[in-house]
């Protein structure tokens, strides 16, 4: 019987690439507002008949895999990995032969004719320690010749491999990295500029936008758009410049209404957005007690706890007399909903910069890298278009169930032309935001 390997679950977020699981808070009682036709009309009808069961089939298989006593996710060692493909189905990635039963036997149960098997060469486990490994060469090896070139990692699971990204691509450089590991062909190289972060190096590339999708209607909520006080994901937020006590920036976007247990001061209410949206008028990242704006310079809250390590988050506790809402463009965000998801799902952003749009793109795959400014950052890039001020947006999946959950905030974004697979978009991770702030960690609610 073949013997499985143990995960660290530092950074597993993403299930055999991404994923994000359940954590524990206070359930309340929603009416979601939902709308049928909505993956079916951002990606046509086929698609979202396929893609609602390979989602269904997905999440079954996921539900069906162990954890060690310190919560790592363990899998089988012929496991390739998992995704869905652009027709909607799920794919599944089987080390060896996919016509001998015991390659494949730890699917069987949880999928039928639609899911396709593909044979690779190197199991999940080993793309992923070889992800880690060299994401660990970054963070404390710099100074090596061969990593101070890197400016990024990707896993990417469809072609069962670990790319490196260089800013200065060449055969040396591929050498060097490459006699770094034990096996070089699990590694792919390709020159992707360092993302970029803030307002003055997002790309200008137009919206992809599915306004045309049903909205909700506020006042199924008894809340209207125009209420002082109230705040939703996507709307905007401003700085007040420090020199100038009437002059305010737009810097960025609300991103998920979260809460926080922070030491002496007990639980809090408020919401998550980026952290470094503060290099536009302060010059570093949002720190406690920083406080920030609507469009009508009322106070919406104040910074109690921010960016730590590679994690670009900061939350923000709600003013009194402010309401944080969980109302999104496409419905409810569901309490207790960190959903799993495979490479391939559909997320959705929000945003207010030119009315109030939701954007949809596809999840293509975990990245850990620096940006422009020099910081390390880490998250998950996807295809939905990202403008000027998105940062801190919130980041969701949606279910024609009107179970929609969060999957993180938009941090940053590369030209356009960067990634062959339209994955240009990068958001921080709302399970990295938990682990980010220990004794205050903000959660949906």
């Amino acid at each position: 019987m073949r013997t499985h390997k143990k995960l660290a679950a530092l950074l597993l977020v993403l299930i055999f690439s991404l994923s994000l699981v359940t954590m524990p808070y206070a359930q309340t009682d929603l009416s979601a507002i939902t709308d049928p036709n909505l993956i079916a009309e951002a990606m046509g009808e086929e698609f979202a008949e396929n893609y609602f069961r390979a989602t269904e089939l997905f999440n079954n298989f996921y539900d069906s895999l162990l954890q060690s006593r310190i919560g790592d996710i363990i899998y089988p060692d012929n496991f390739g990995g998992i995704y869905i493909n652009d027709y909607g189905n799920l794919v599944v990635l089987v080390v060896g032969s996919a016509g001998t039963r015991a390659n494949t036997s730890f699917i069987e149960a949880y999928v039928d004719s639609s899911v396709a098997i593909r044979e690779v060469a190197f199991a999940y486990n080993d793309l992923w320690h070889t992800f880690r490994f060299l994401q660990n060469e970054m963070i404390s090896n710099r100074e090596c010749s061969a990593i101070a070139n890197v400016t990024g990692i990707w896993l990417d699971v469809i072609g069962n491999q670990v790319y490196i990204t260089l800013d200065d691509y060449s055969d040396e450089h591929v050498a060097n990295i490459g006699n770094m590991v034990e096996d070089s062909h699990i590694l792919a190289f390709m020159h992707v500029p360092r993302i970029r972060t803030g307002d003055e190096y997002i790309s200008h590339s137009p919206p992809i936008e599915y306004s045309h999708a049903k909205d909700i209607s506020l006042e199924d909520y008894a809340i209207s758009p125009f209420t002082p006080g109230v705040i939703r994901p996507g709307d905007c937020i401003y700085l007040r410049h420090p020199t100038n006590s009437n002059a305010f920036t737009r810097v960025g976007t609300v991103g998920y209404r979260a809460q926080a247990d922070v030491p002496g001061a007990g639980n809090q209410h408020g919401f998550v957005t980026a952290a470094h949206i503060g290099w536009n008028v302060f010059g570093r990242y949002l720190r406690a007690g920083d406080n920030l704006y609507d469009s009508s310079r009322r106070l919406v809250g104040t910074v109690t706890a921010s960016q730590r390590s590679s994690i670009d988050a900061a939350f923000v506790r709600q003013a009194p007399g402010a309401l944080v809402t969980d109302v999104v463009h496409y419905g409810r965000i569901m309490p207790q909903r960190y959903r799993s998801t495979a490479l391939g799902t559909v997320v959705i952003t929000d945003t207010t910069r030119n009315g109030r749009t939701g954007r949809a793109g596809v999840i293509r795959g975990h990245w850990f890298g620096e940006d422009a400014h020099g910081f390390q950052v880490s998250g998950v890039r996807a295809t939905f278009a990202v403008q000027p001020g998105d940062s801190g947006a919130i980041v969701y999946t949606w279910h024609r169930s009107g179970d929609n959950g969060v999957q993180g905030i938009v941090i940053a974004s590369w030209p356009t032309s960067s990634w062959p697979d339209g994955g240009n978009a990068l958001y921080s991770l709302a399970l990295n935001h938990i682990m980010m702030f220990p004794g205050d960690n903000p959660r949906p609610r």
